[in-house]
């Protein structure tokens, strides 16, 4: 029996500090009492349906059904890619705004077809199962506004406003970020973001919503980084930041979402998005990555949404979320 619970505890317990997530449950399976075979005690008591590949993702680890309820995730219809019909590839991330409007990366408005996507869902942090669908939402896109200054051929302005055909139904799962709208002043040196995107260059994306953090970087340093990248001919400019840890990074299909900080109003916490997964060179390994900042583009937001994104107005709009 001791060595028995030497298995049980330690082991789990390595694999926590290795992927920074747990590998096995609590829970007895229901043969529990009727089995006399220890052998194969460690994959009865694994989690079902865990994506290996998540202690891939660098320093990312699942979010809860209310932990990011600004998190969109945006959707091509399979037909029009030549795929399956009723089928959805979901791709690019996004960030609820308003109860109308999701801030996305401009190079998300189109595939490299020039094929728009079609769908936004919200509240879901499971795109595989429908288990934790109770604060899911979904809507057809009305329409799609990139920055008038974005262009496809260049890494600059990269922001776009998705218009969803339906007003969104405010949950503890679904509620609109803020906007940092301080251009000068980064309101941290670490943030959090997340997103539906690859594990590592080539996997694929994950059905699970992750999350990590990353520290804001030295802008000489960013800049020396991509210097001869093609799409930036004035290098890292004033209005990208970028971001990056030991072990932590976005990857592709992370693209949209956002760079993010939790701030404090009276006695209640409310994310505000300072910037959107943009691009980067490789996944992970301490690579950096690049966020559009958003602050420097109020005024065209404002004016697409027709909506103040005052900071302290929106903490108070959506404090009882």
């Amino acid at each position: 029996m001791s060595r028995l619970r030497r298995f049980v505890i330690v082991y789990p317990l390595l694999l926590t500090i290795v992927c920074g997530q747990e590998l096995f449950t609590d829970t007895i399976p229901e043969d529990y009492y009727l089995r006399k075979d220890l052998s194969d005690c460690s994959e009865r008591f694994r989690v079902q349906k865990f994506y290996d590949s998540q202690c891939l993702v660098f320093g990312g680890t699942q979010v809860n059904l209310t932990e990011f309820p600004h998190m969109a995730v945006l959707g091509w219809r399979e037909e029009e890619l030549g795929g399956n019909v009723g089928g959805v590839k979901w791709q690019c991330g996004g960030s609820l705004i308003t109860v109308k409007f999701v801030l996305t990366a401009a190079h998300c408005a189109a595939d490299a077809n020039n094929i728009p996507p079609r769908l936004v869902r919200l509240g879901d942090v499971n795109l595989a199962s429908a288990i934790d669908d109770e604060y899911a939402q979904q809507y057809e896109i009305l329409r799609i506004v990139r920055h008038p200054q974005h262009r496809f051929s260049r890494k600059y302005f990269d922001l776009a406003l998705i218009e969803l055909d339906g007003v969104v139904r405010l949950t503890p799962g679904v509620c609109p970020a803020c906007l940092w709208t301080n251009r000068h002043v980064l309101p941290a040196e670490l943030f959090q973001t997340a997103g539906f995107g690859e594990t590592s260059l080539g996997d694929g994306p994950v059905p699970n919503l992750l999350k990590t953090t990353l520290r804001a970087t030295n802008s000489t340093q960013c800049t020396e980084s991509f210097r001869n990248t093609r799409g930036l001919p004035e290098g890292i400019v004033e209005d990208q930041v970028c971001a990056s840890m030991i072990n932590a990074d976005t990857c592709q299909g992370d693209s949209g979402g956002p760079l993010q900080v939790y701030l404090r109003s009276f006695l209640n916490q409310h994310p505000f998005v300072v910037g959107l997964t943009s691009f980067g060179r490789g996944c992970g390994l301490g690579s950096s990555g690049v966020y559009q900042q958003v602050a420097a583009h109020i005024p065209w937001i404002e004016s697409v949404v027709n909506e103040t994104m005052d900071p302290v107005r929106c903490a108070e709009r959506y404090s009882e979320f």
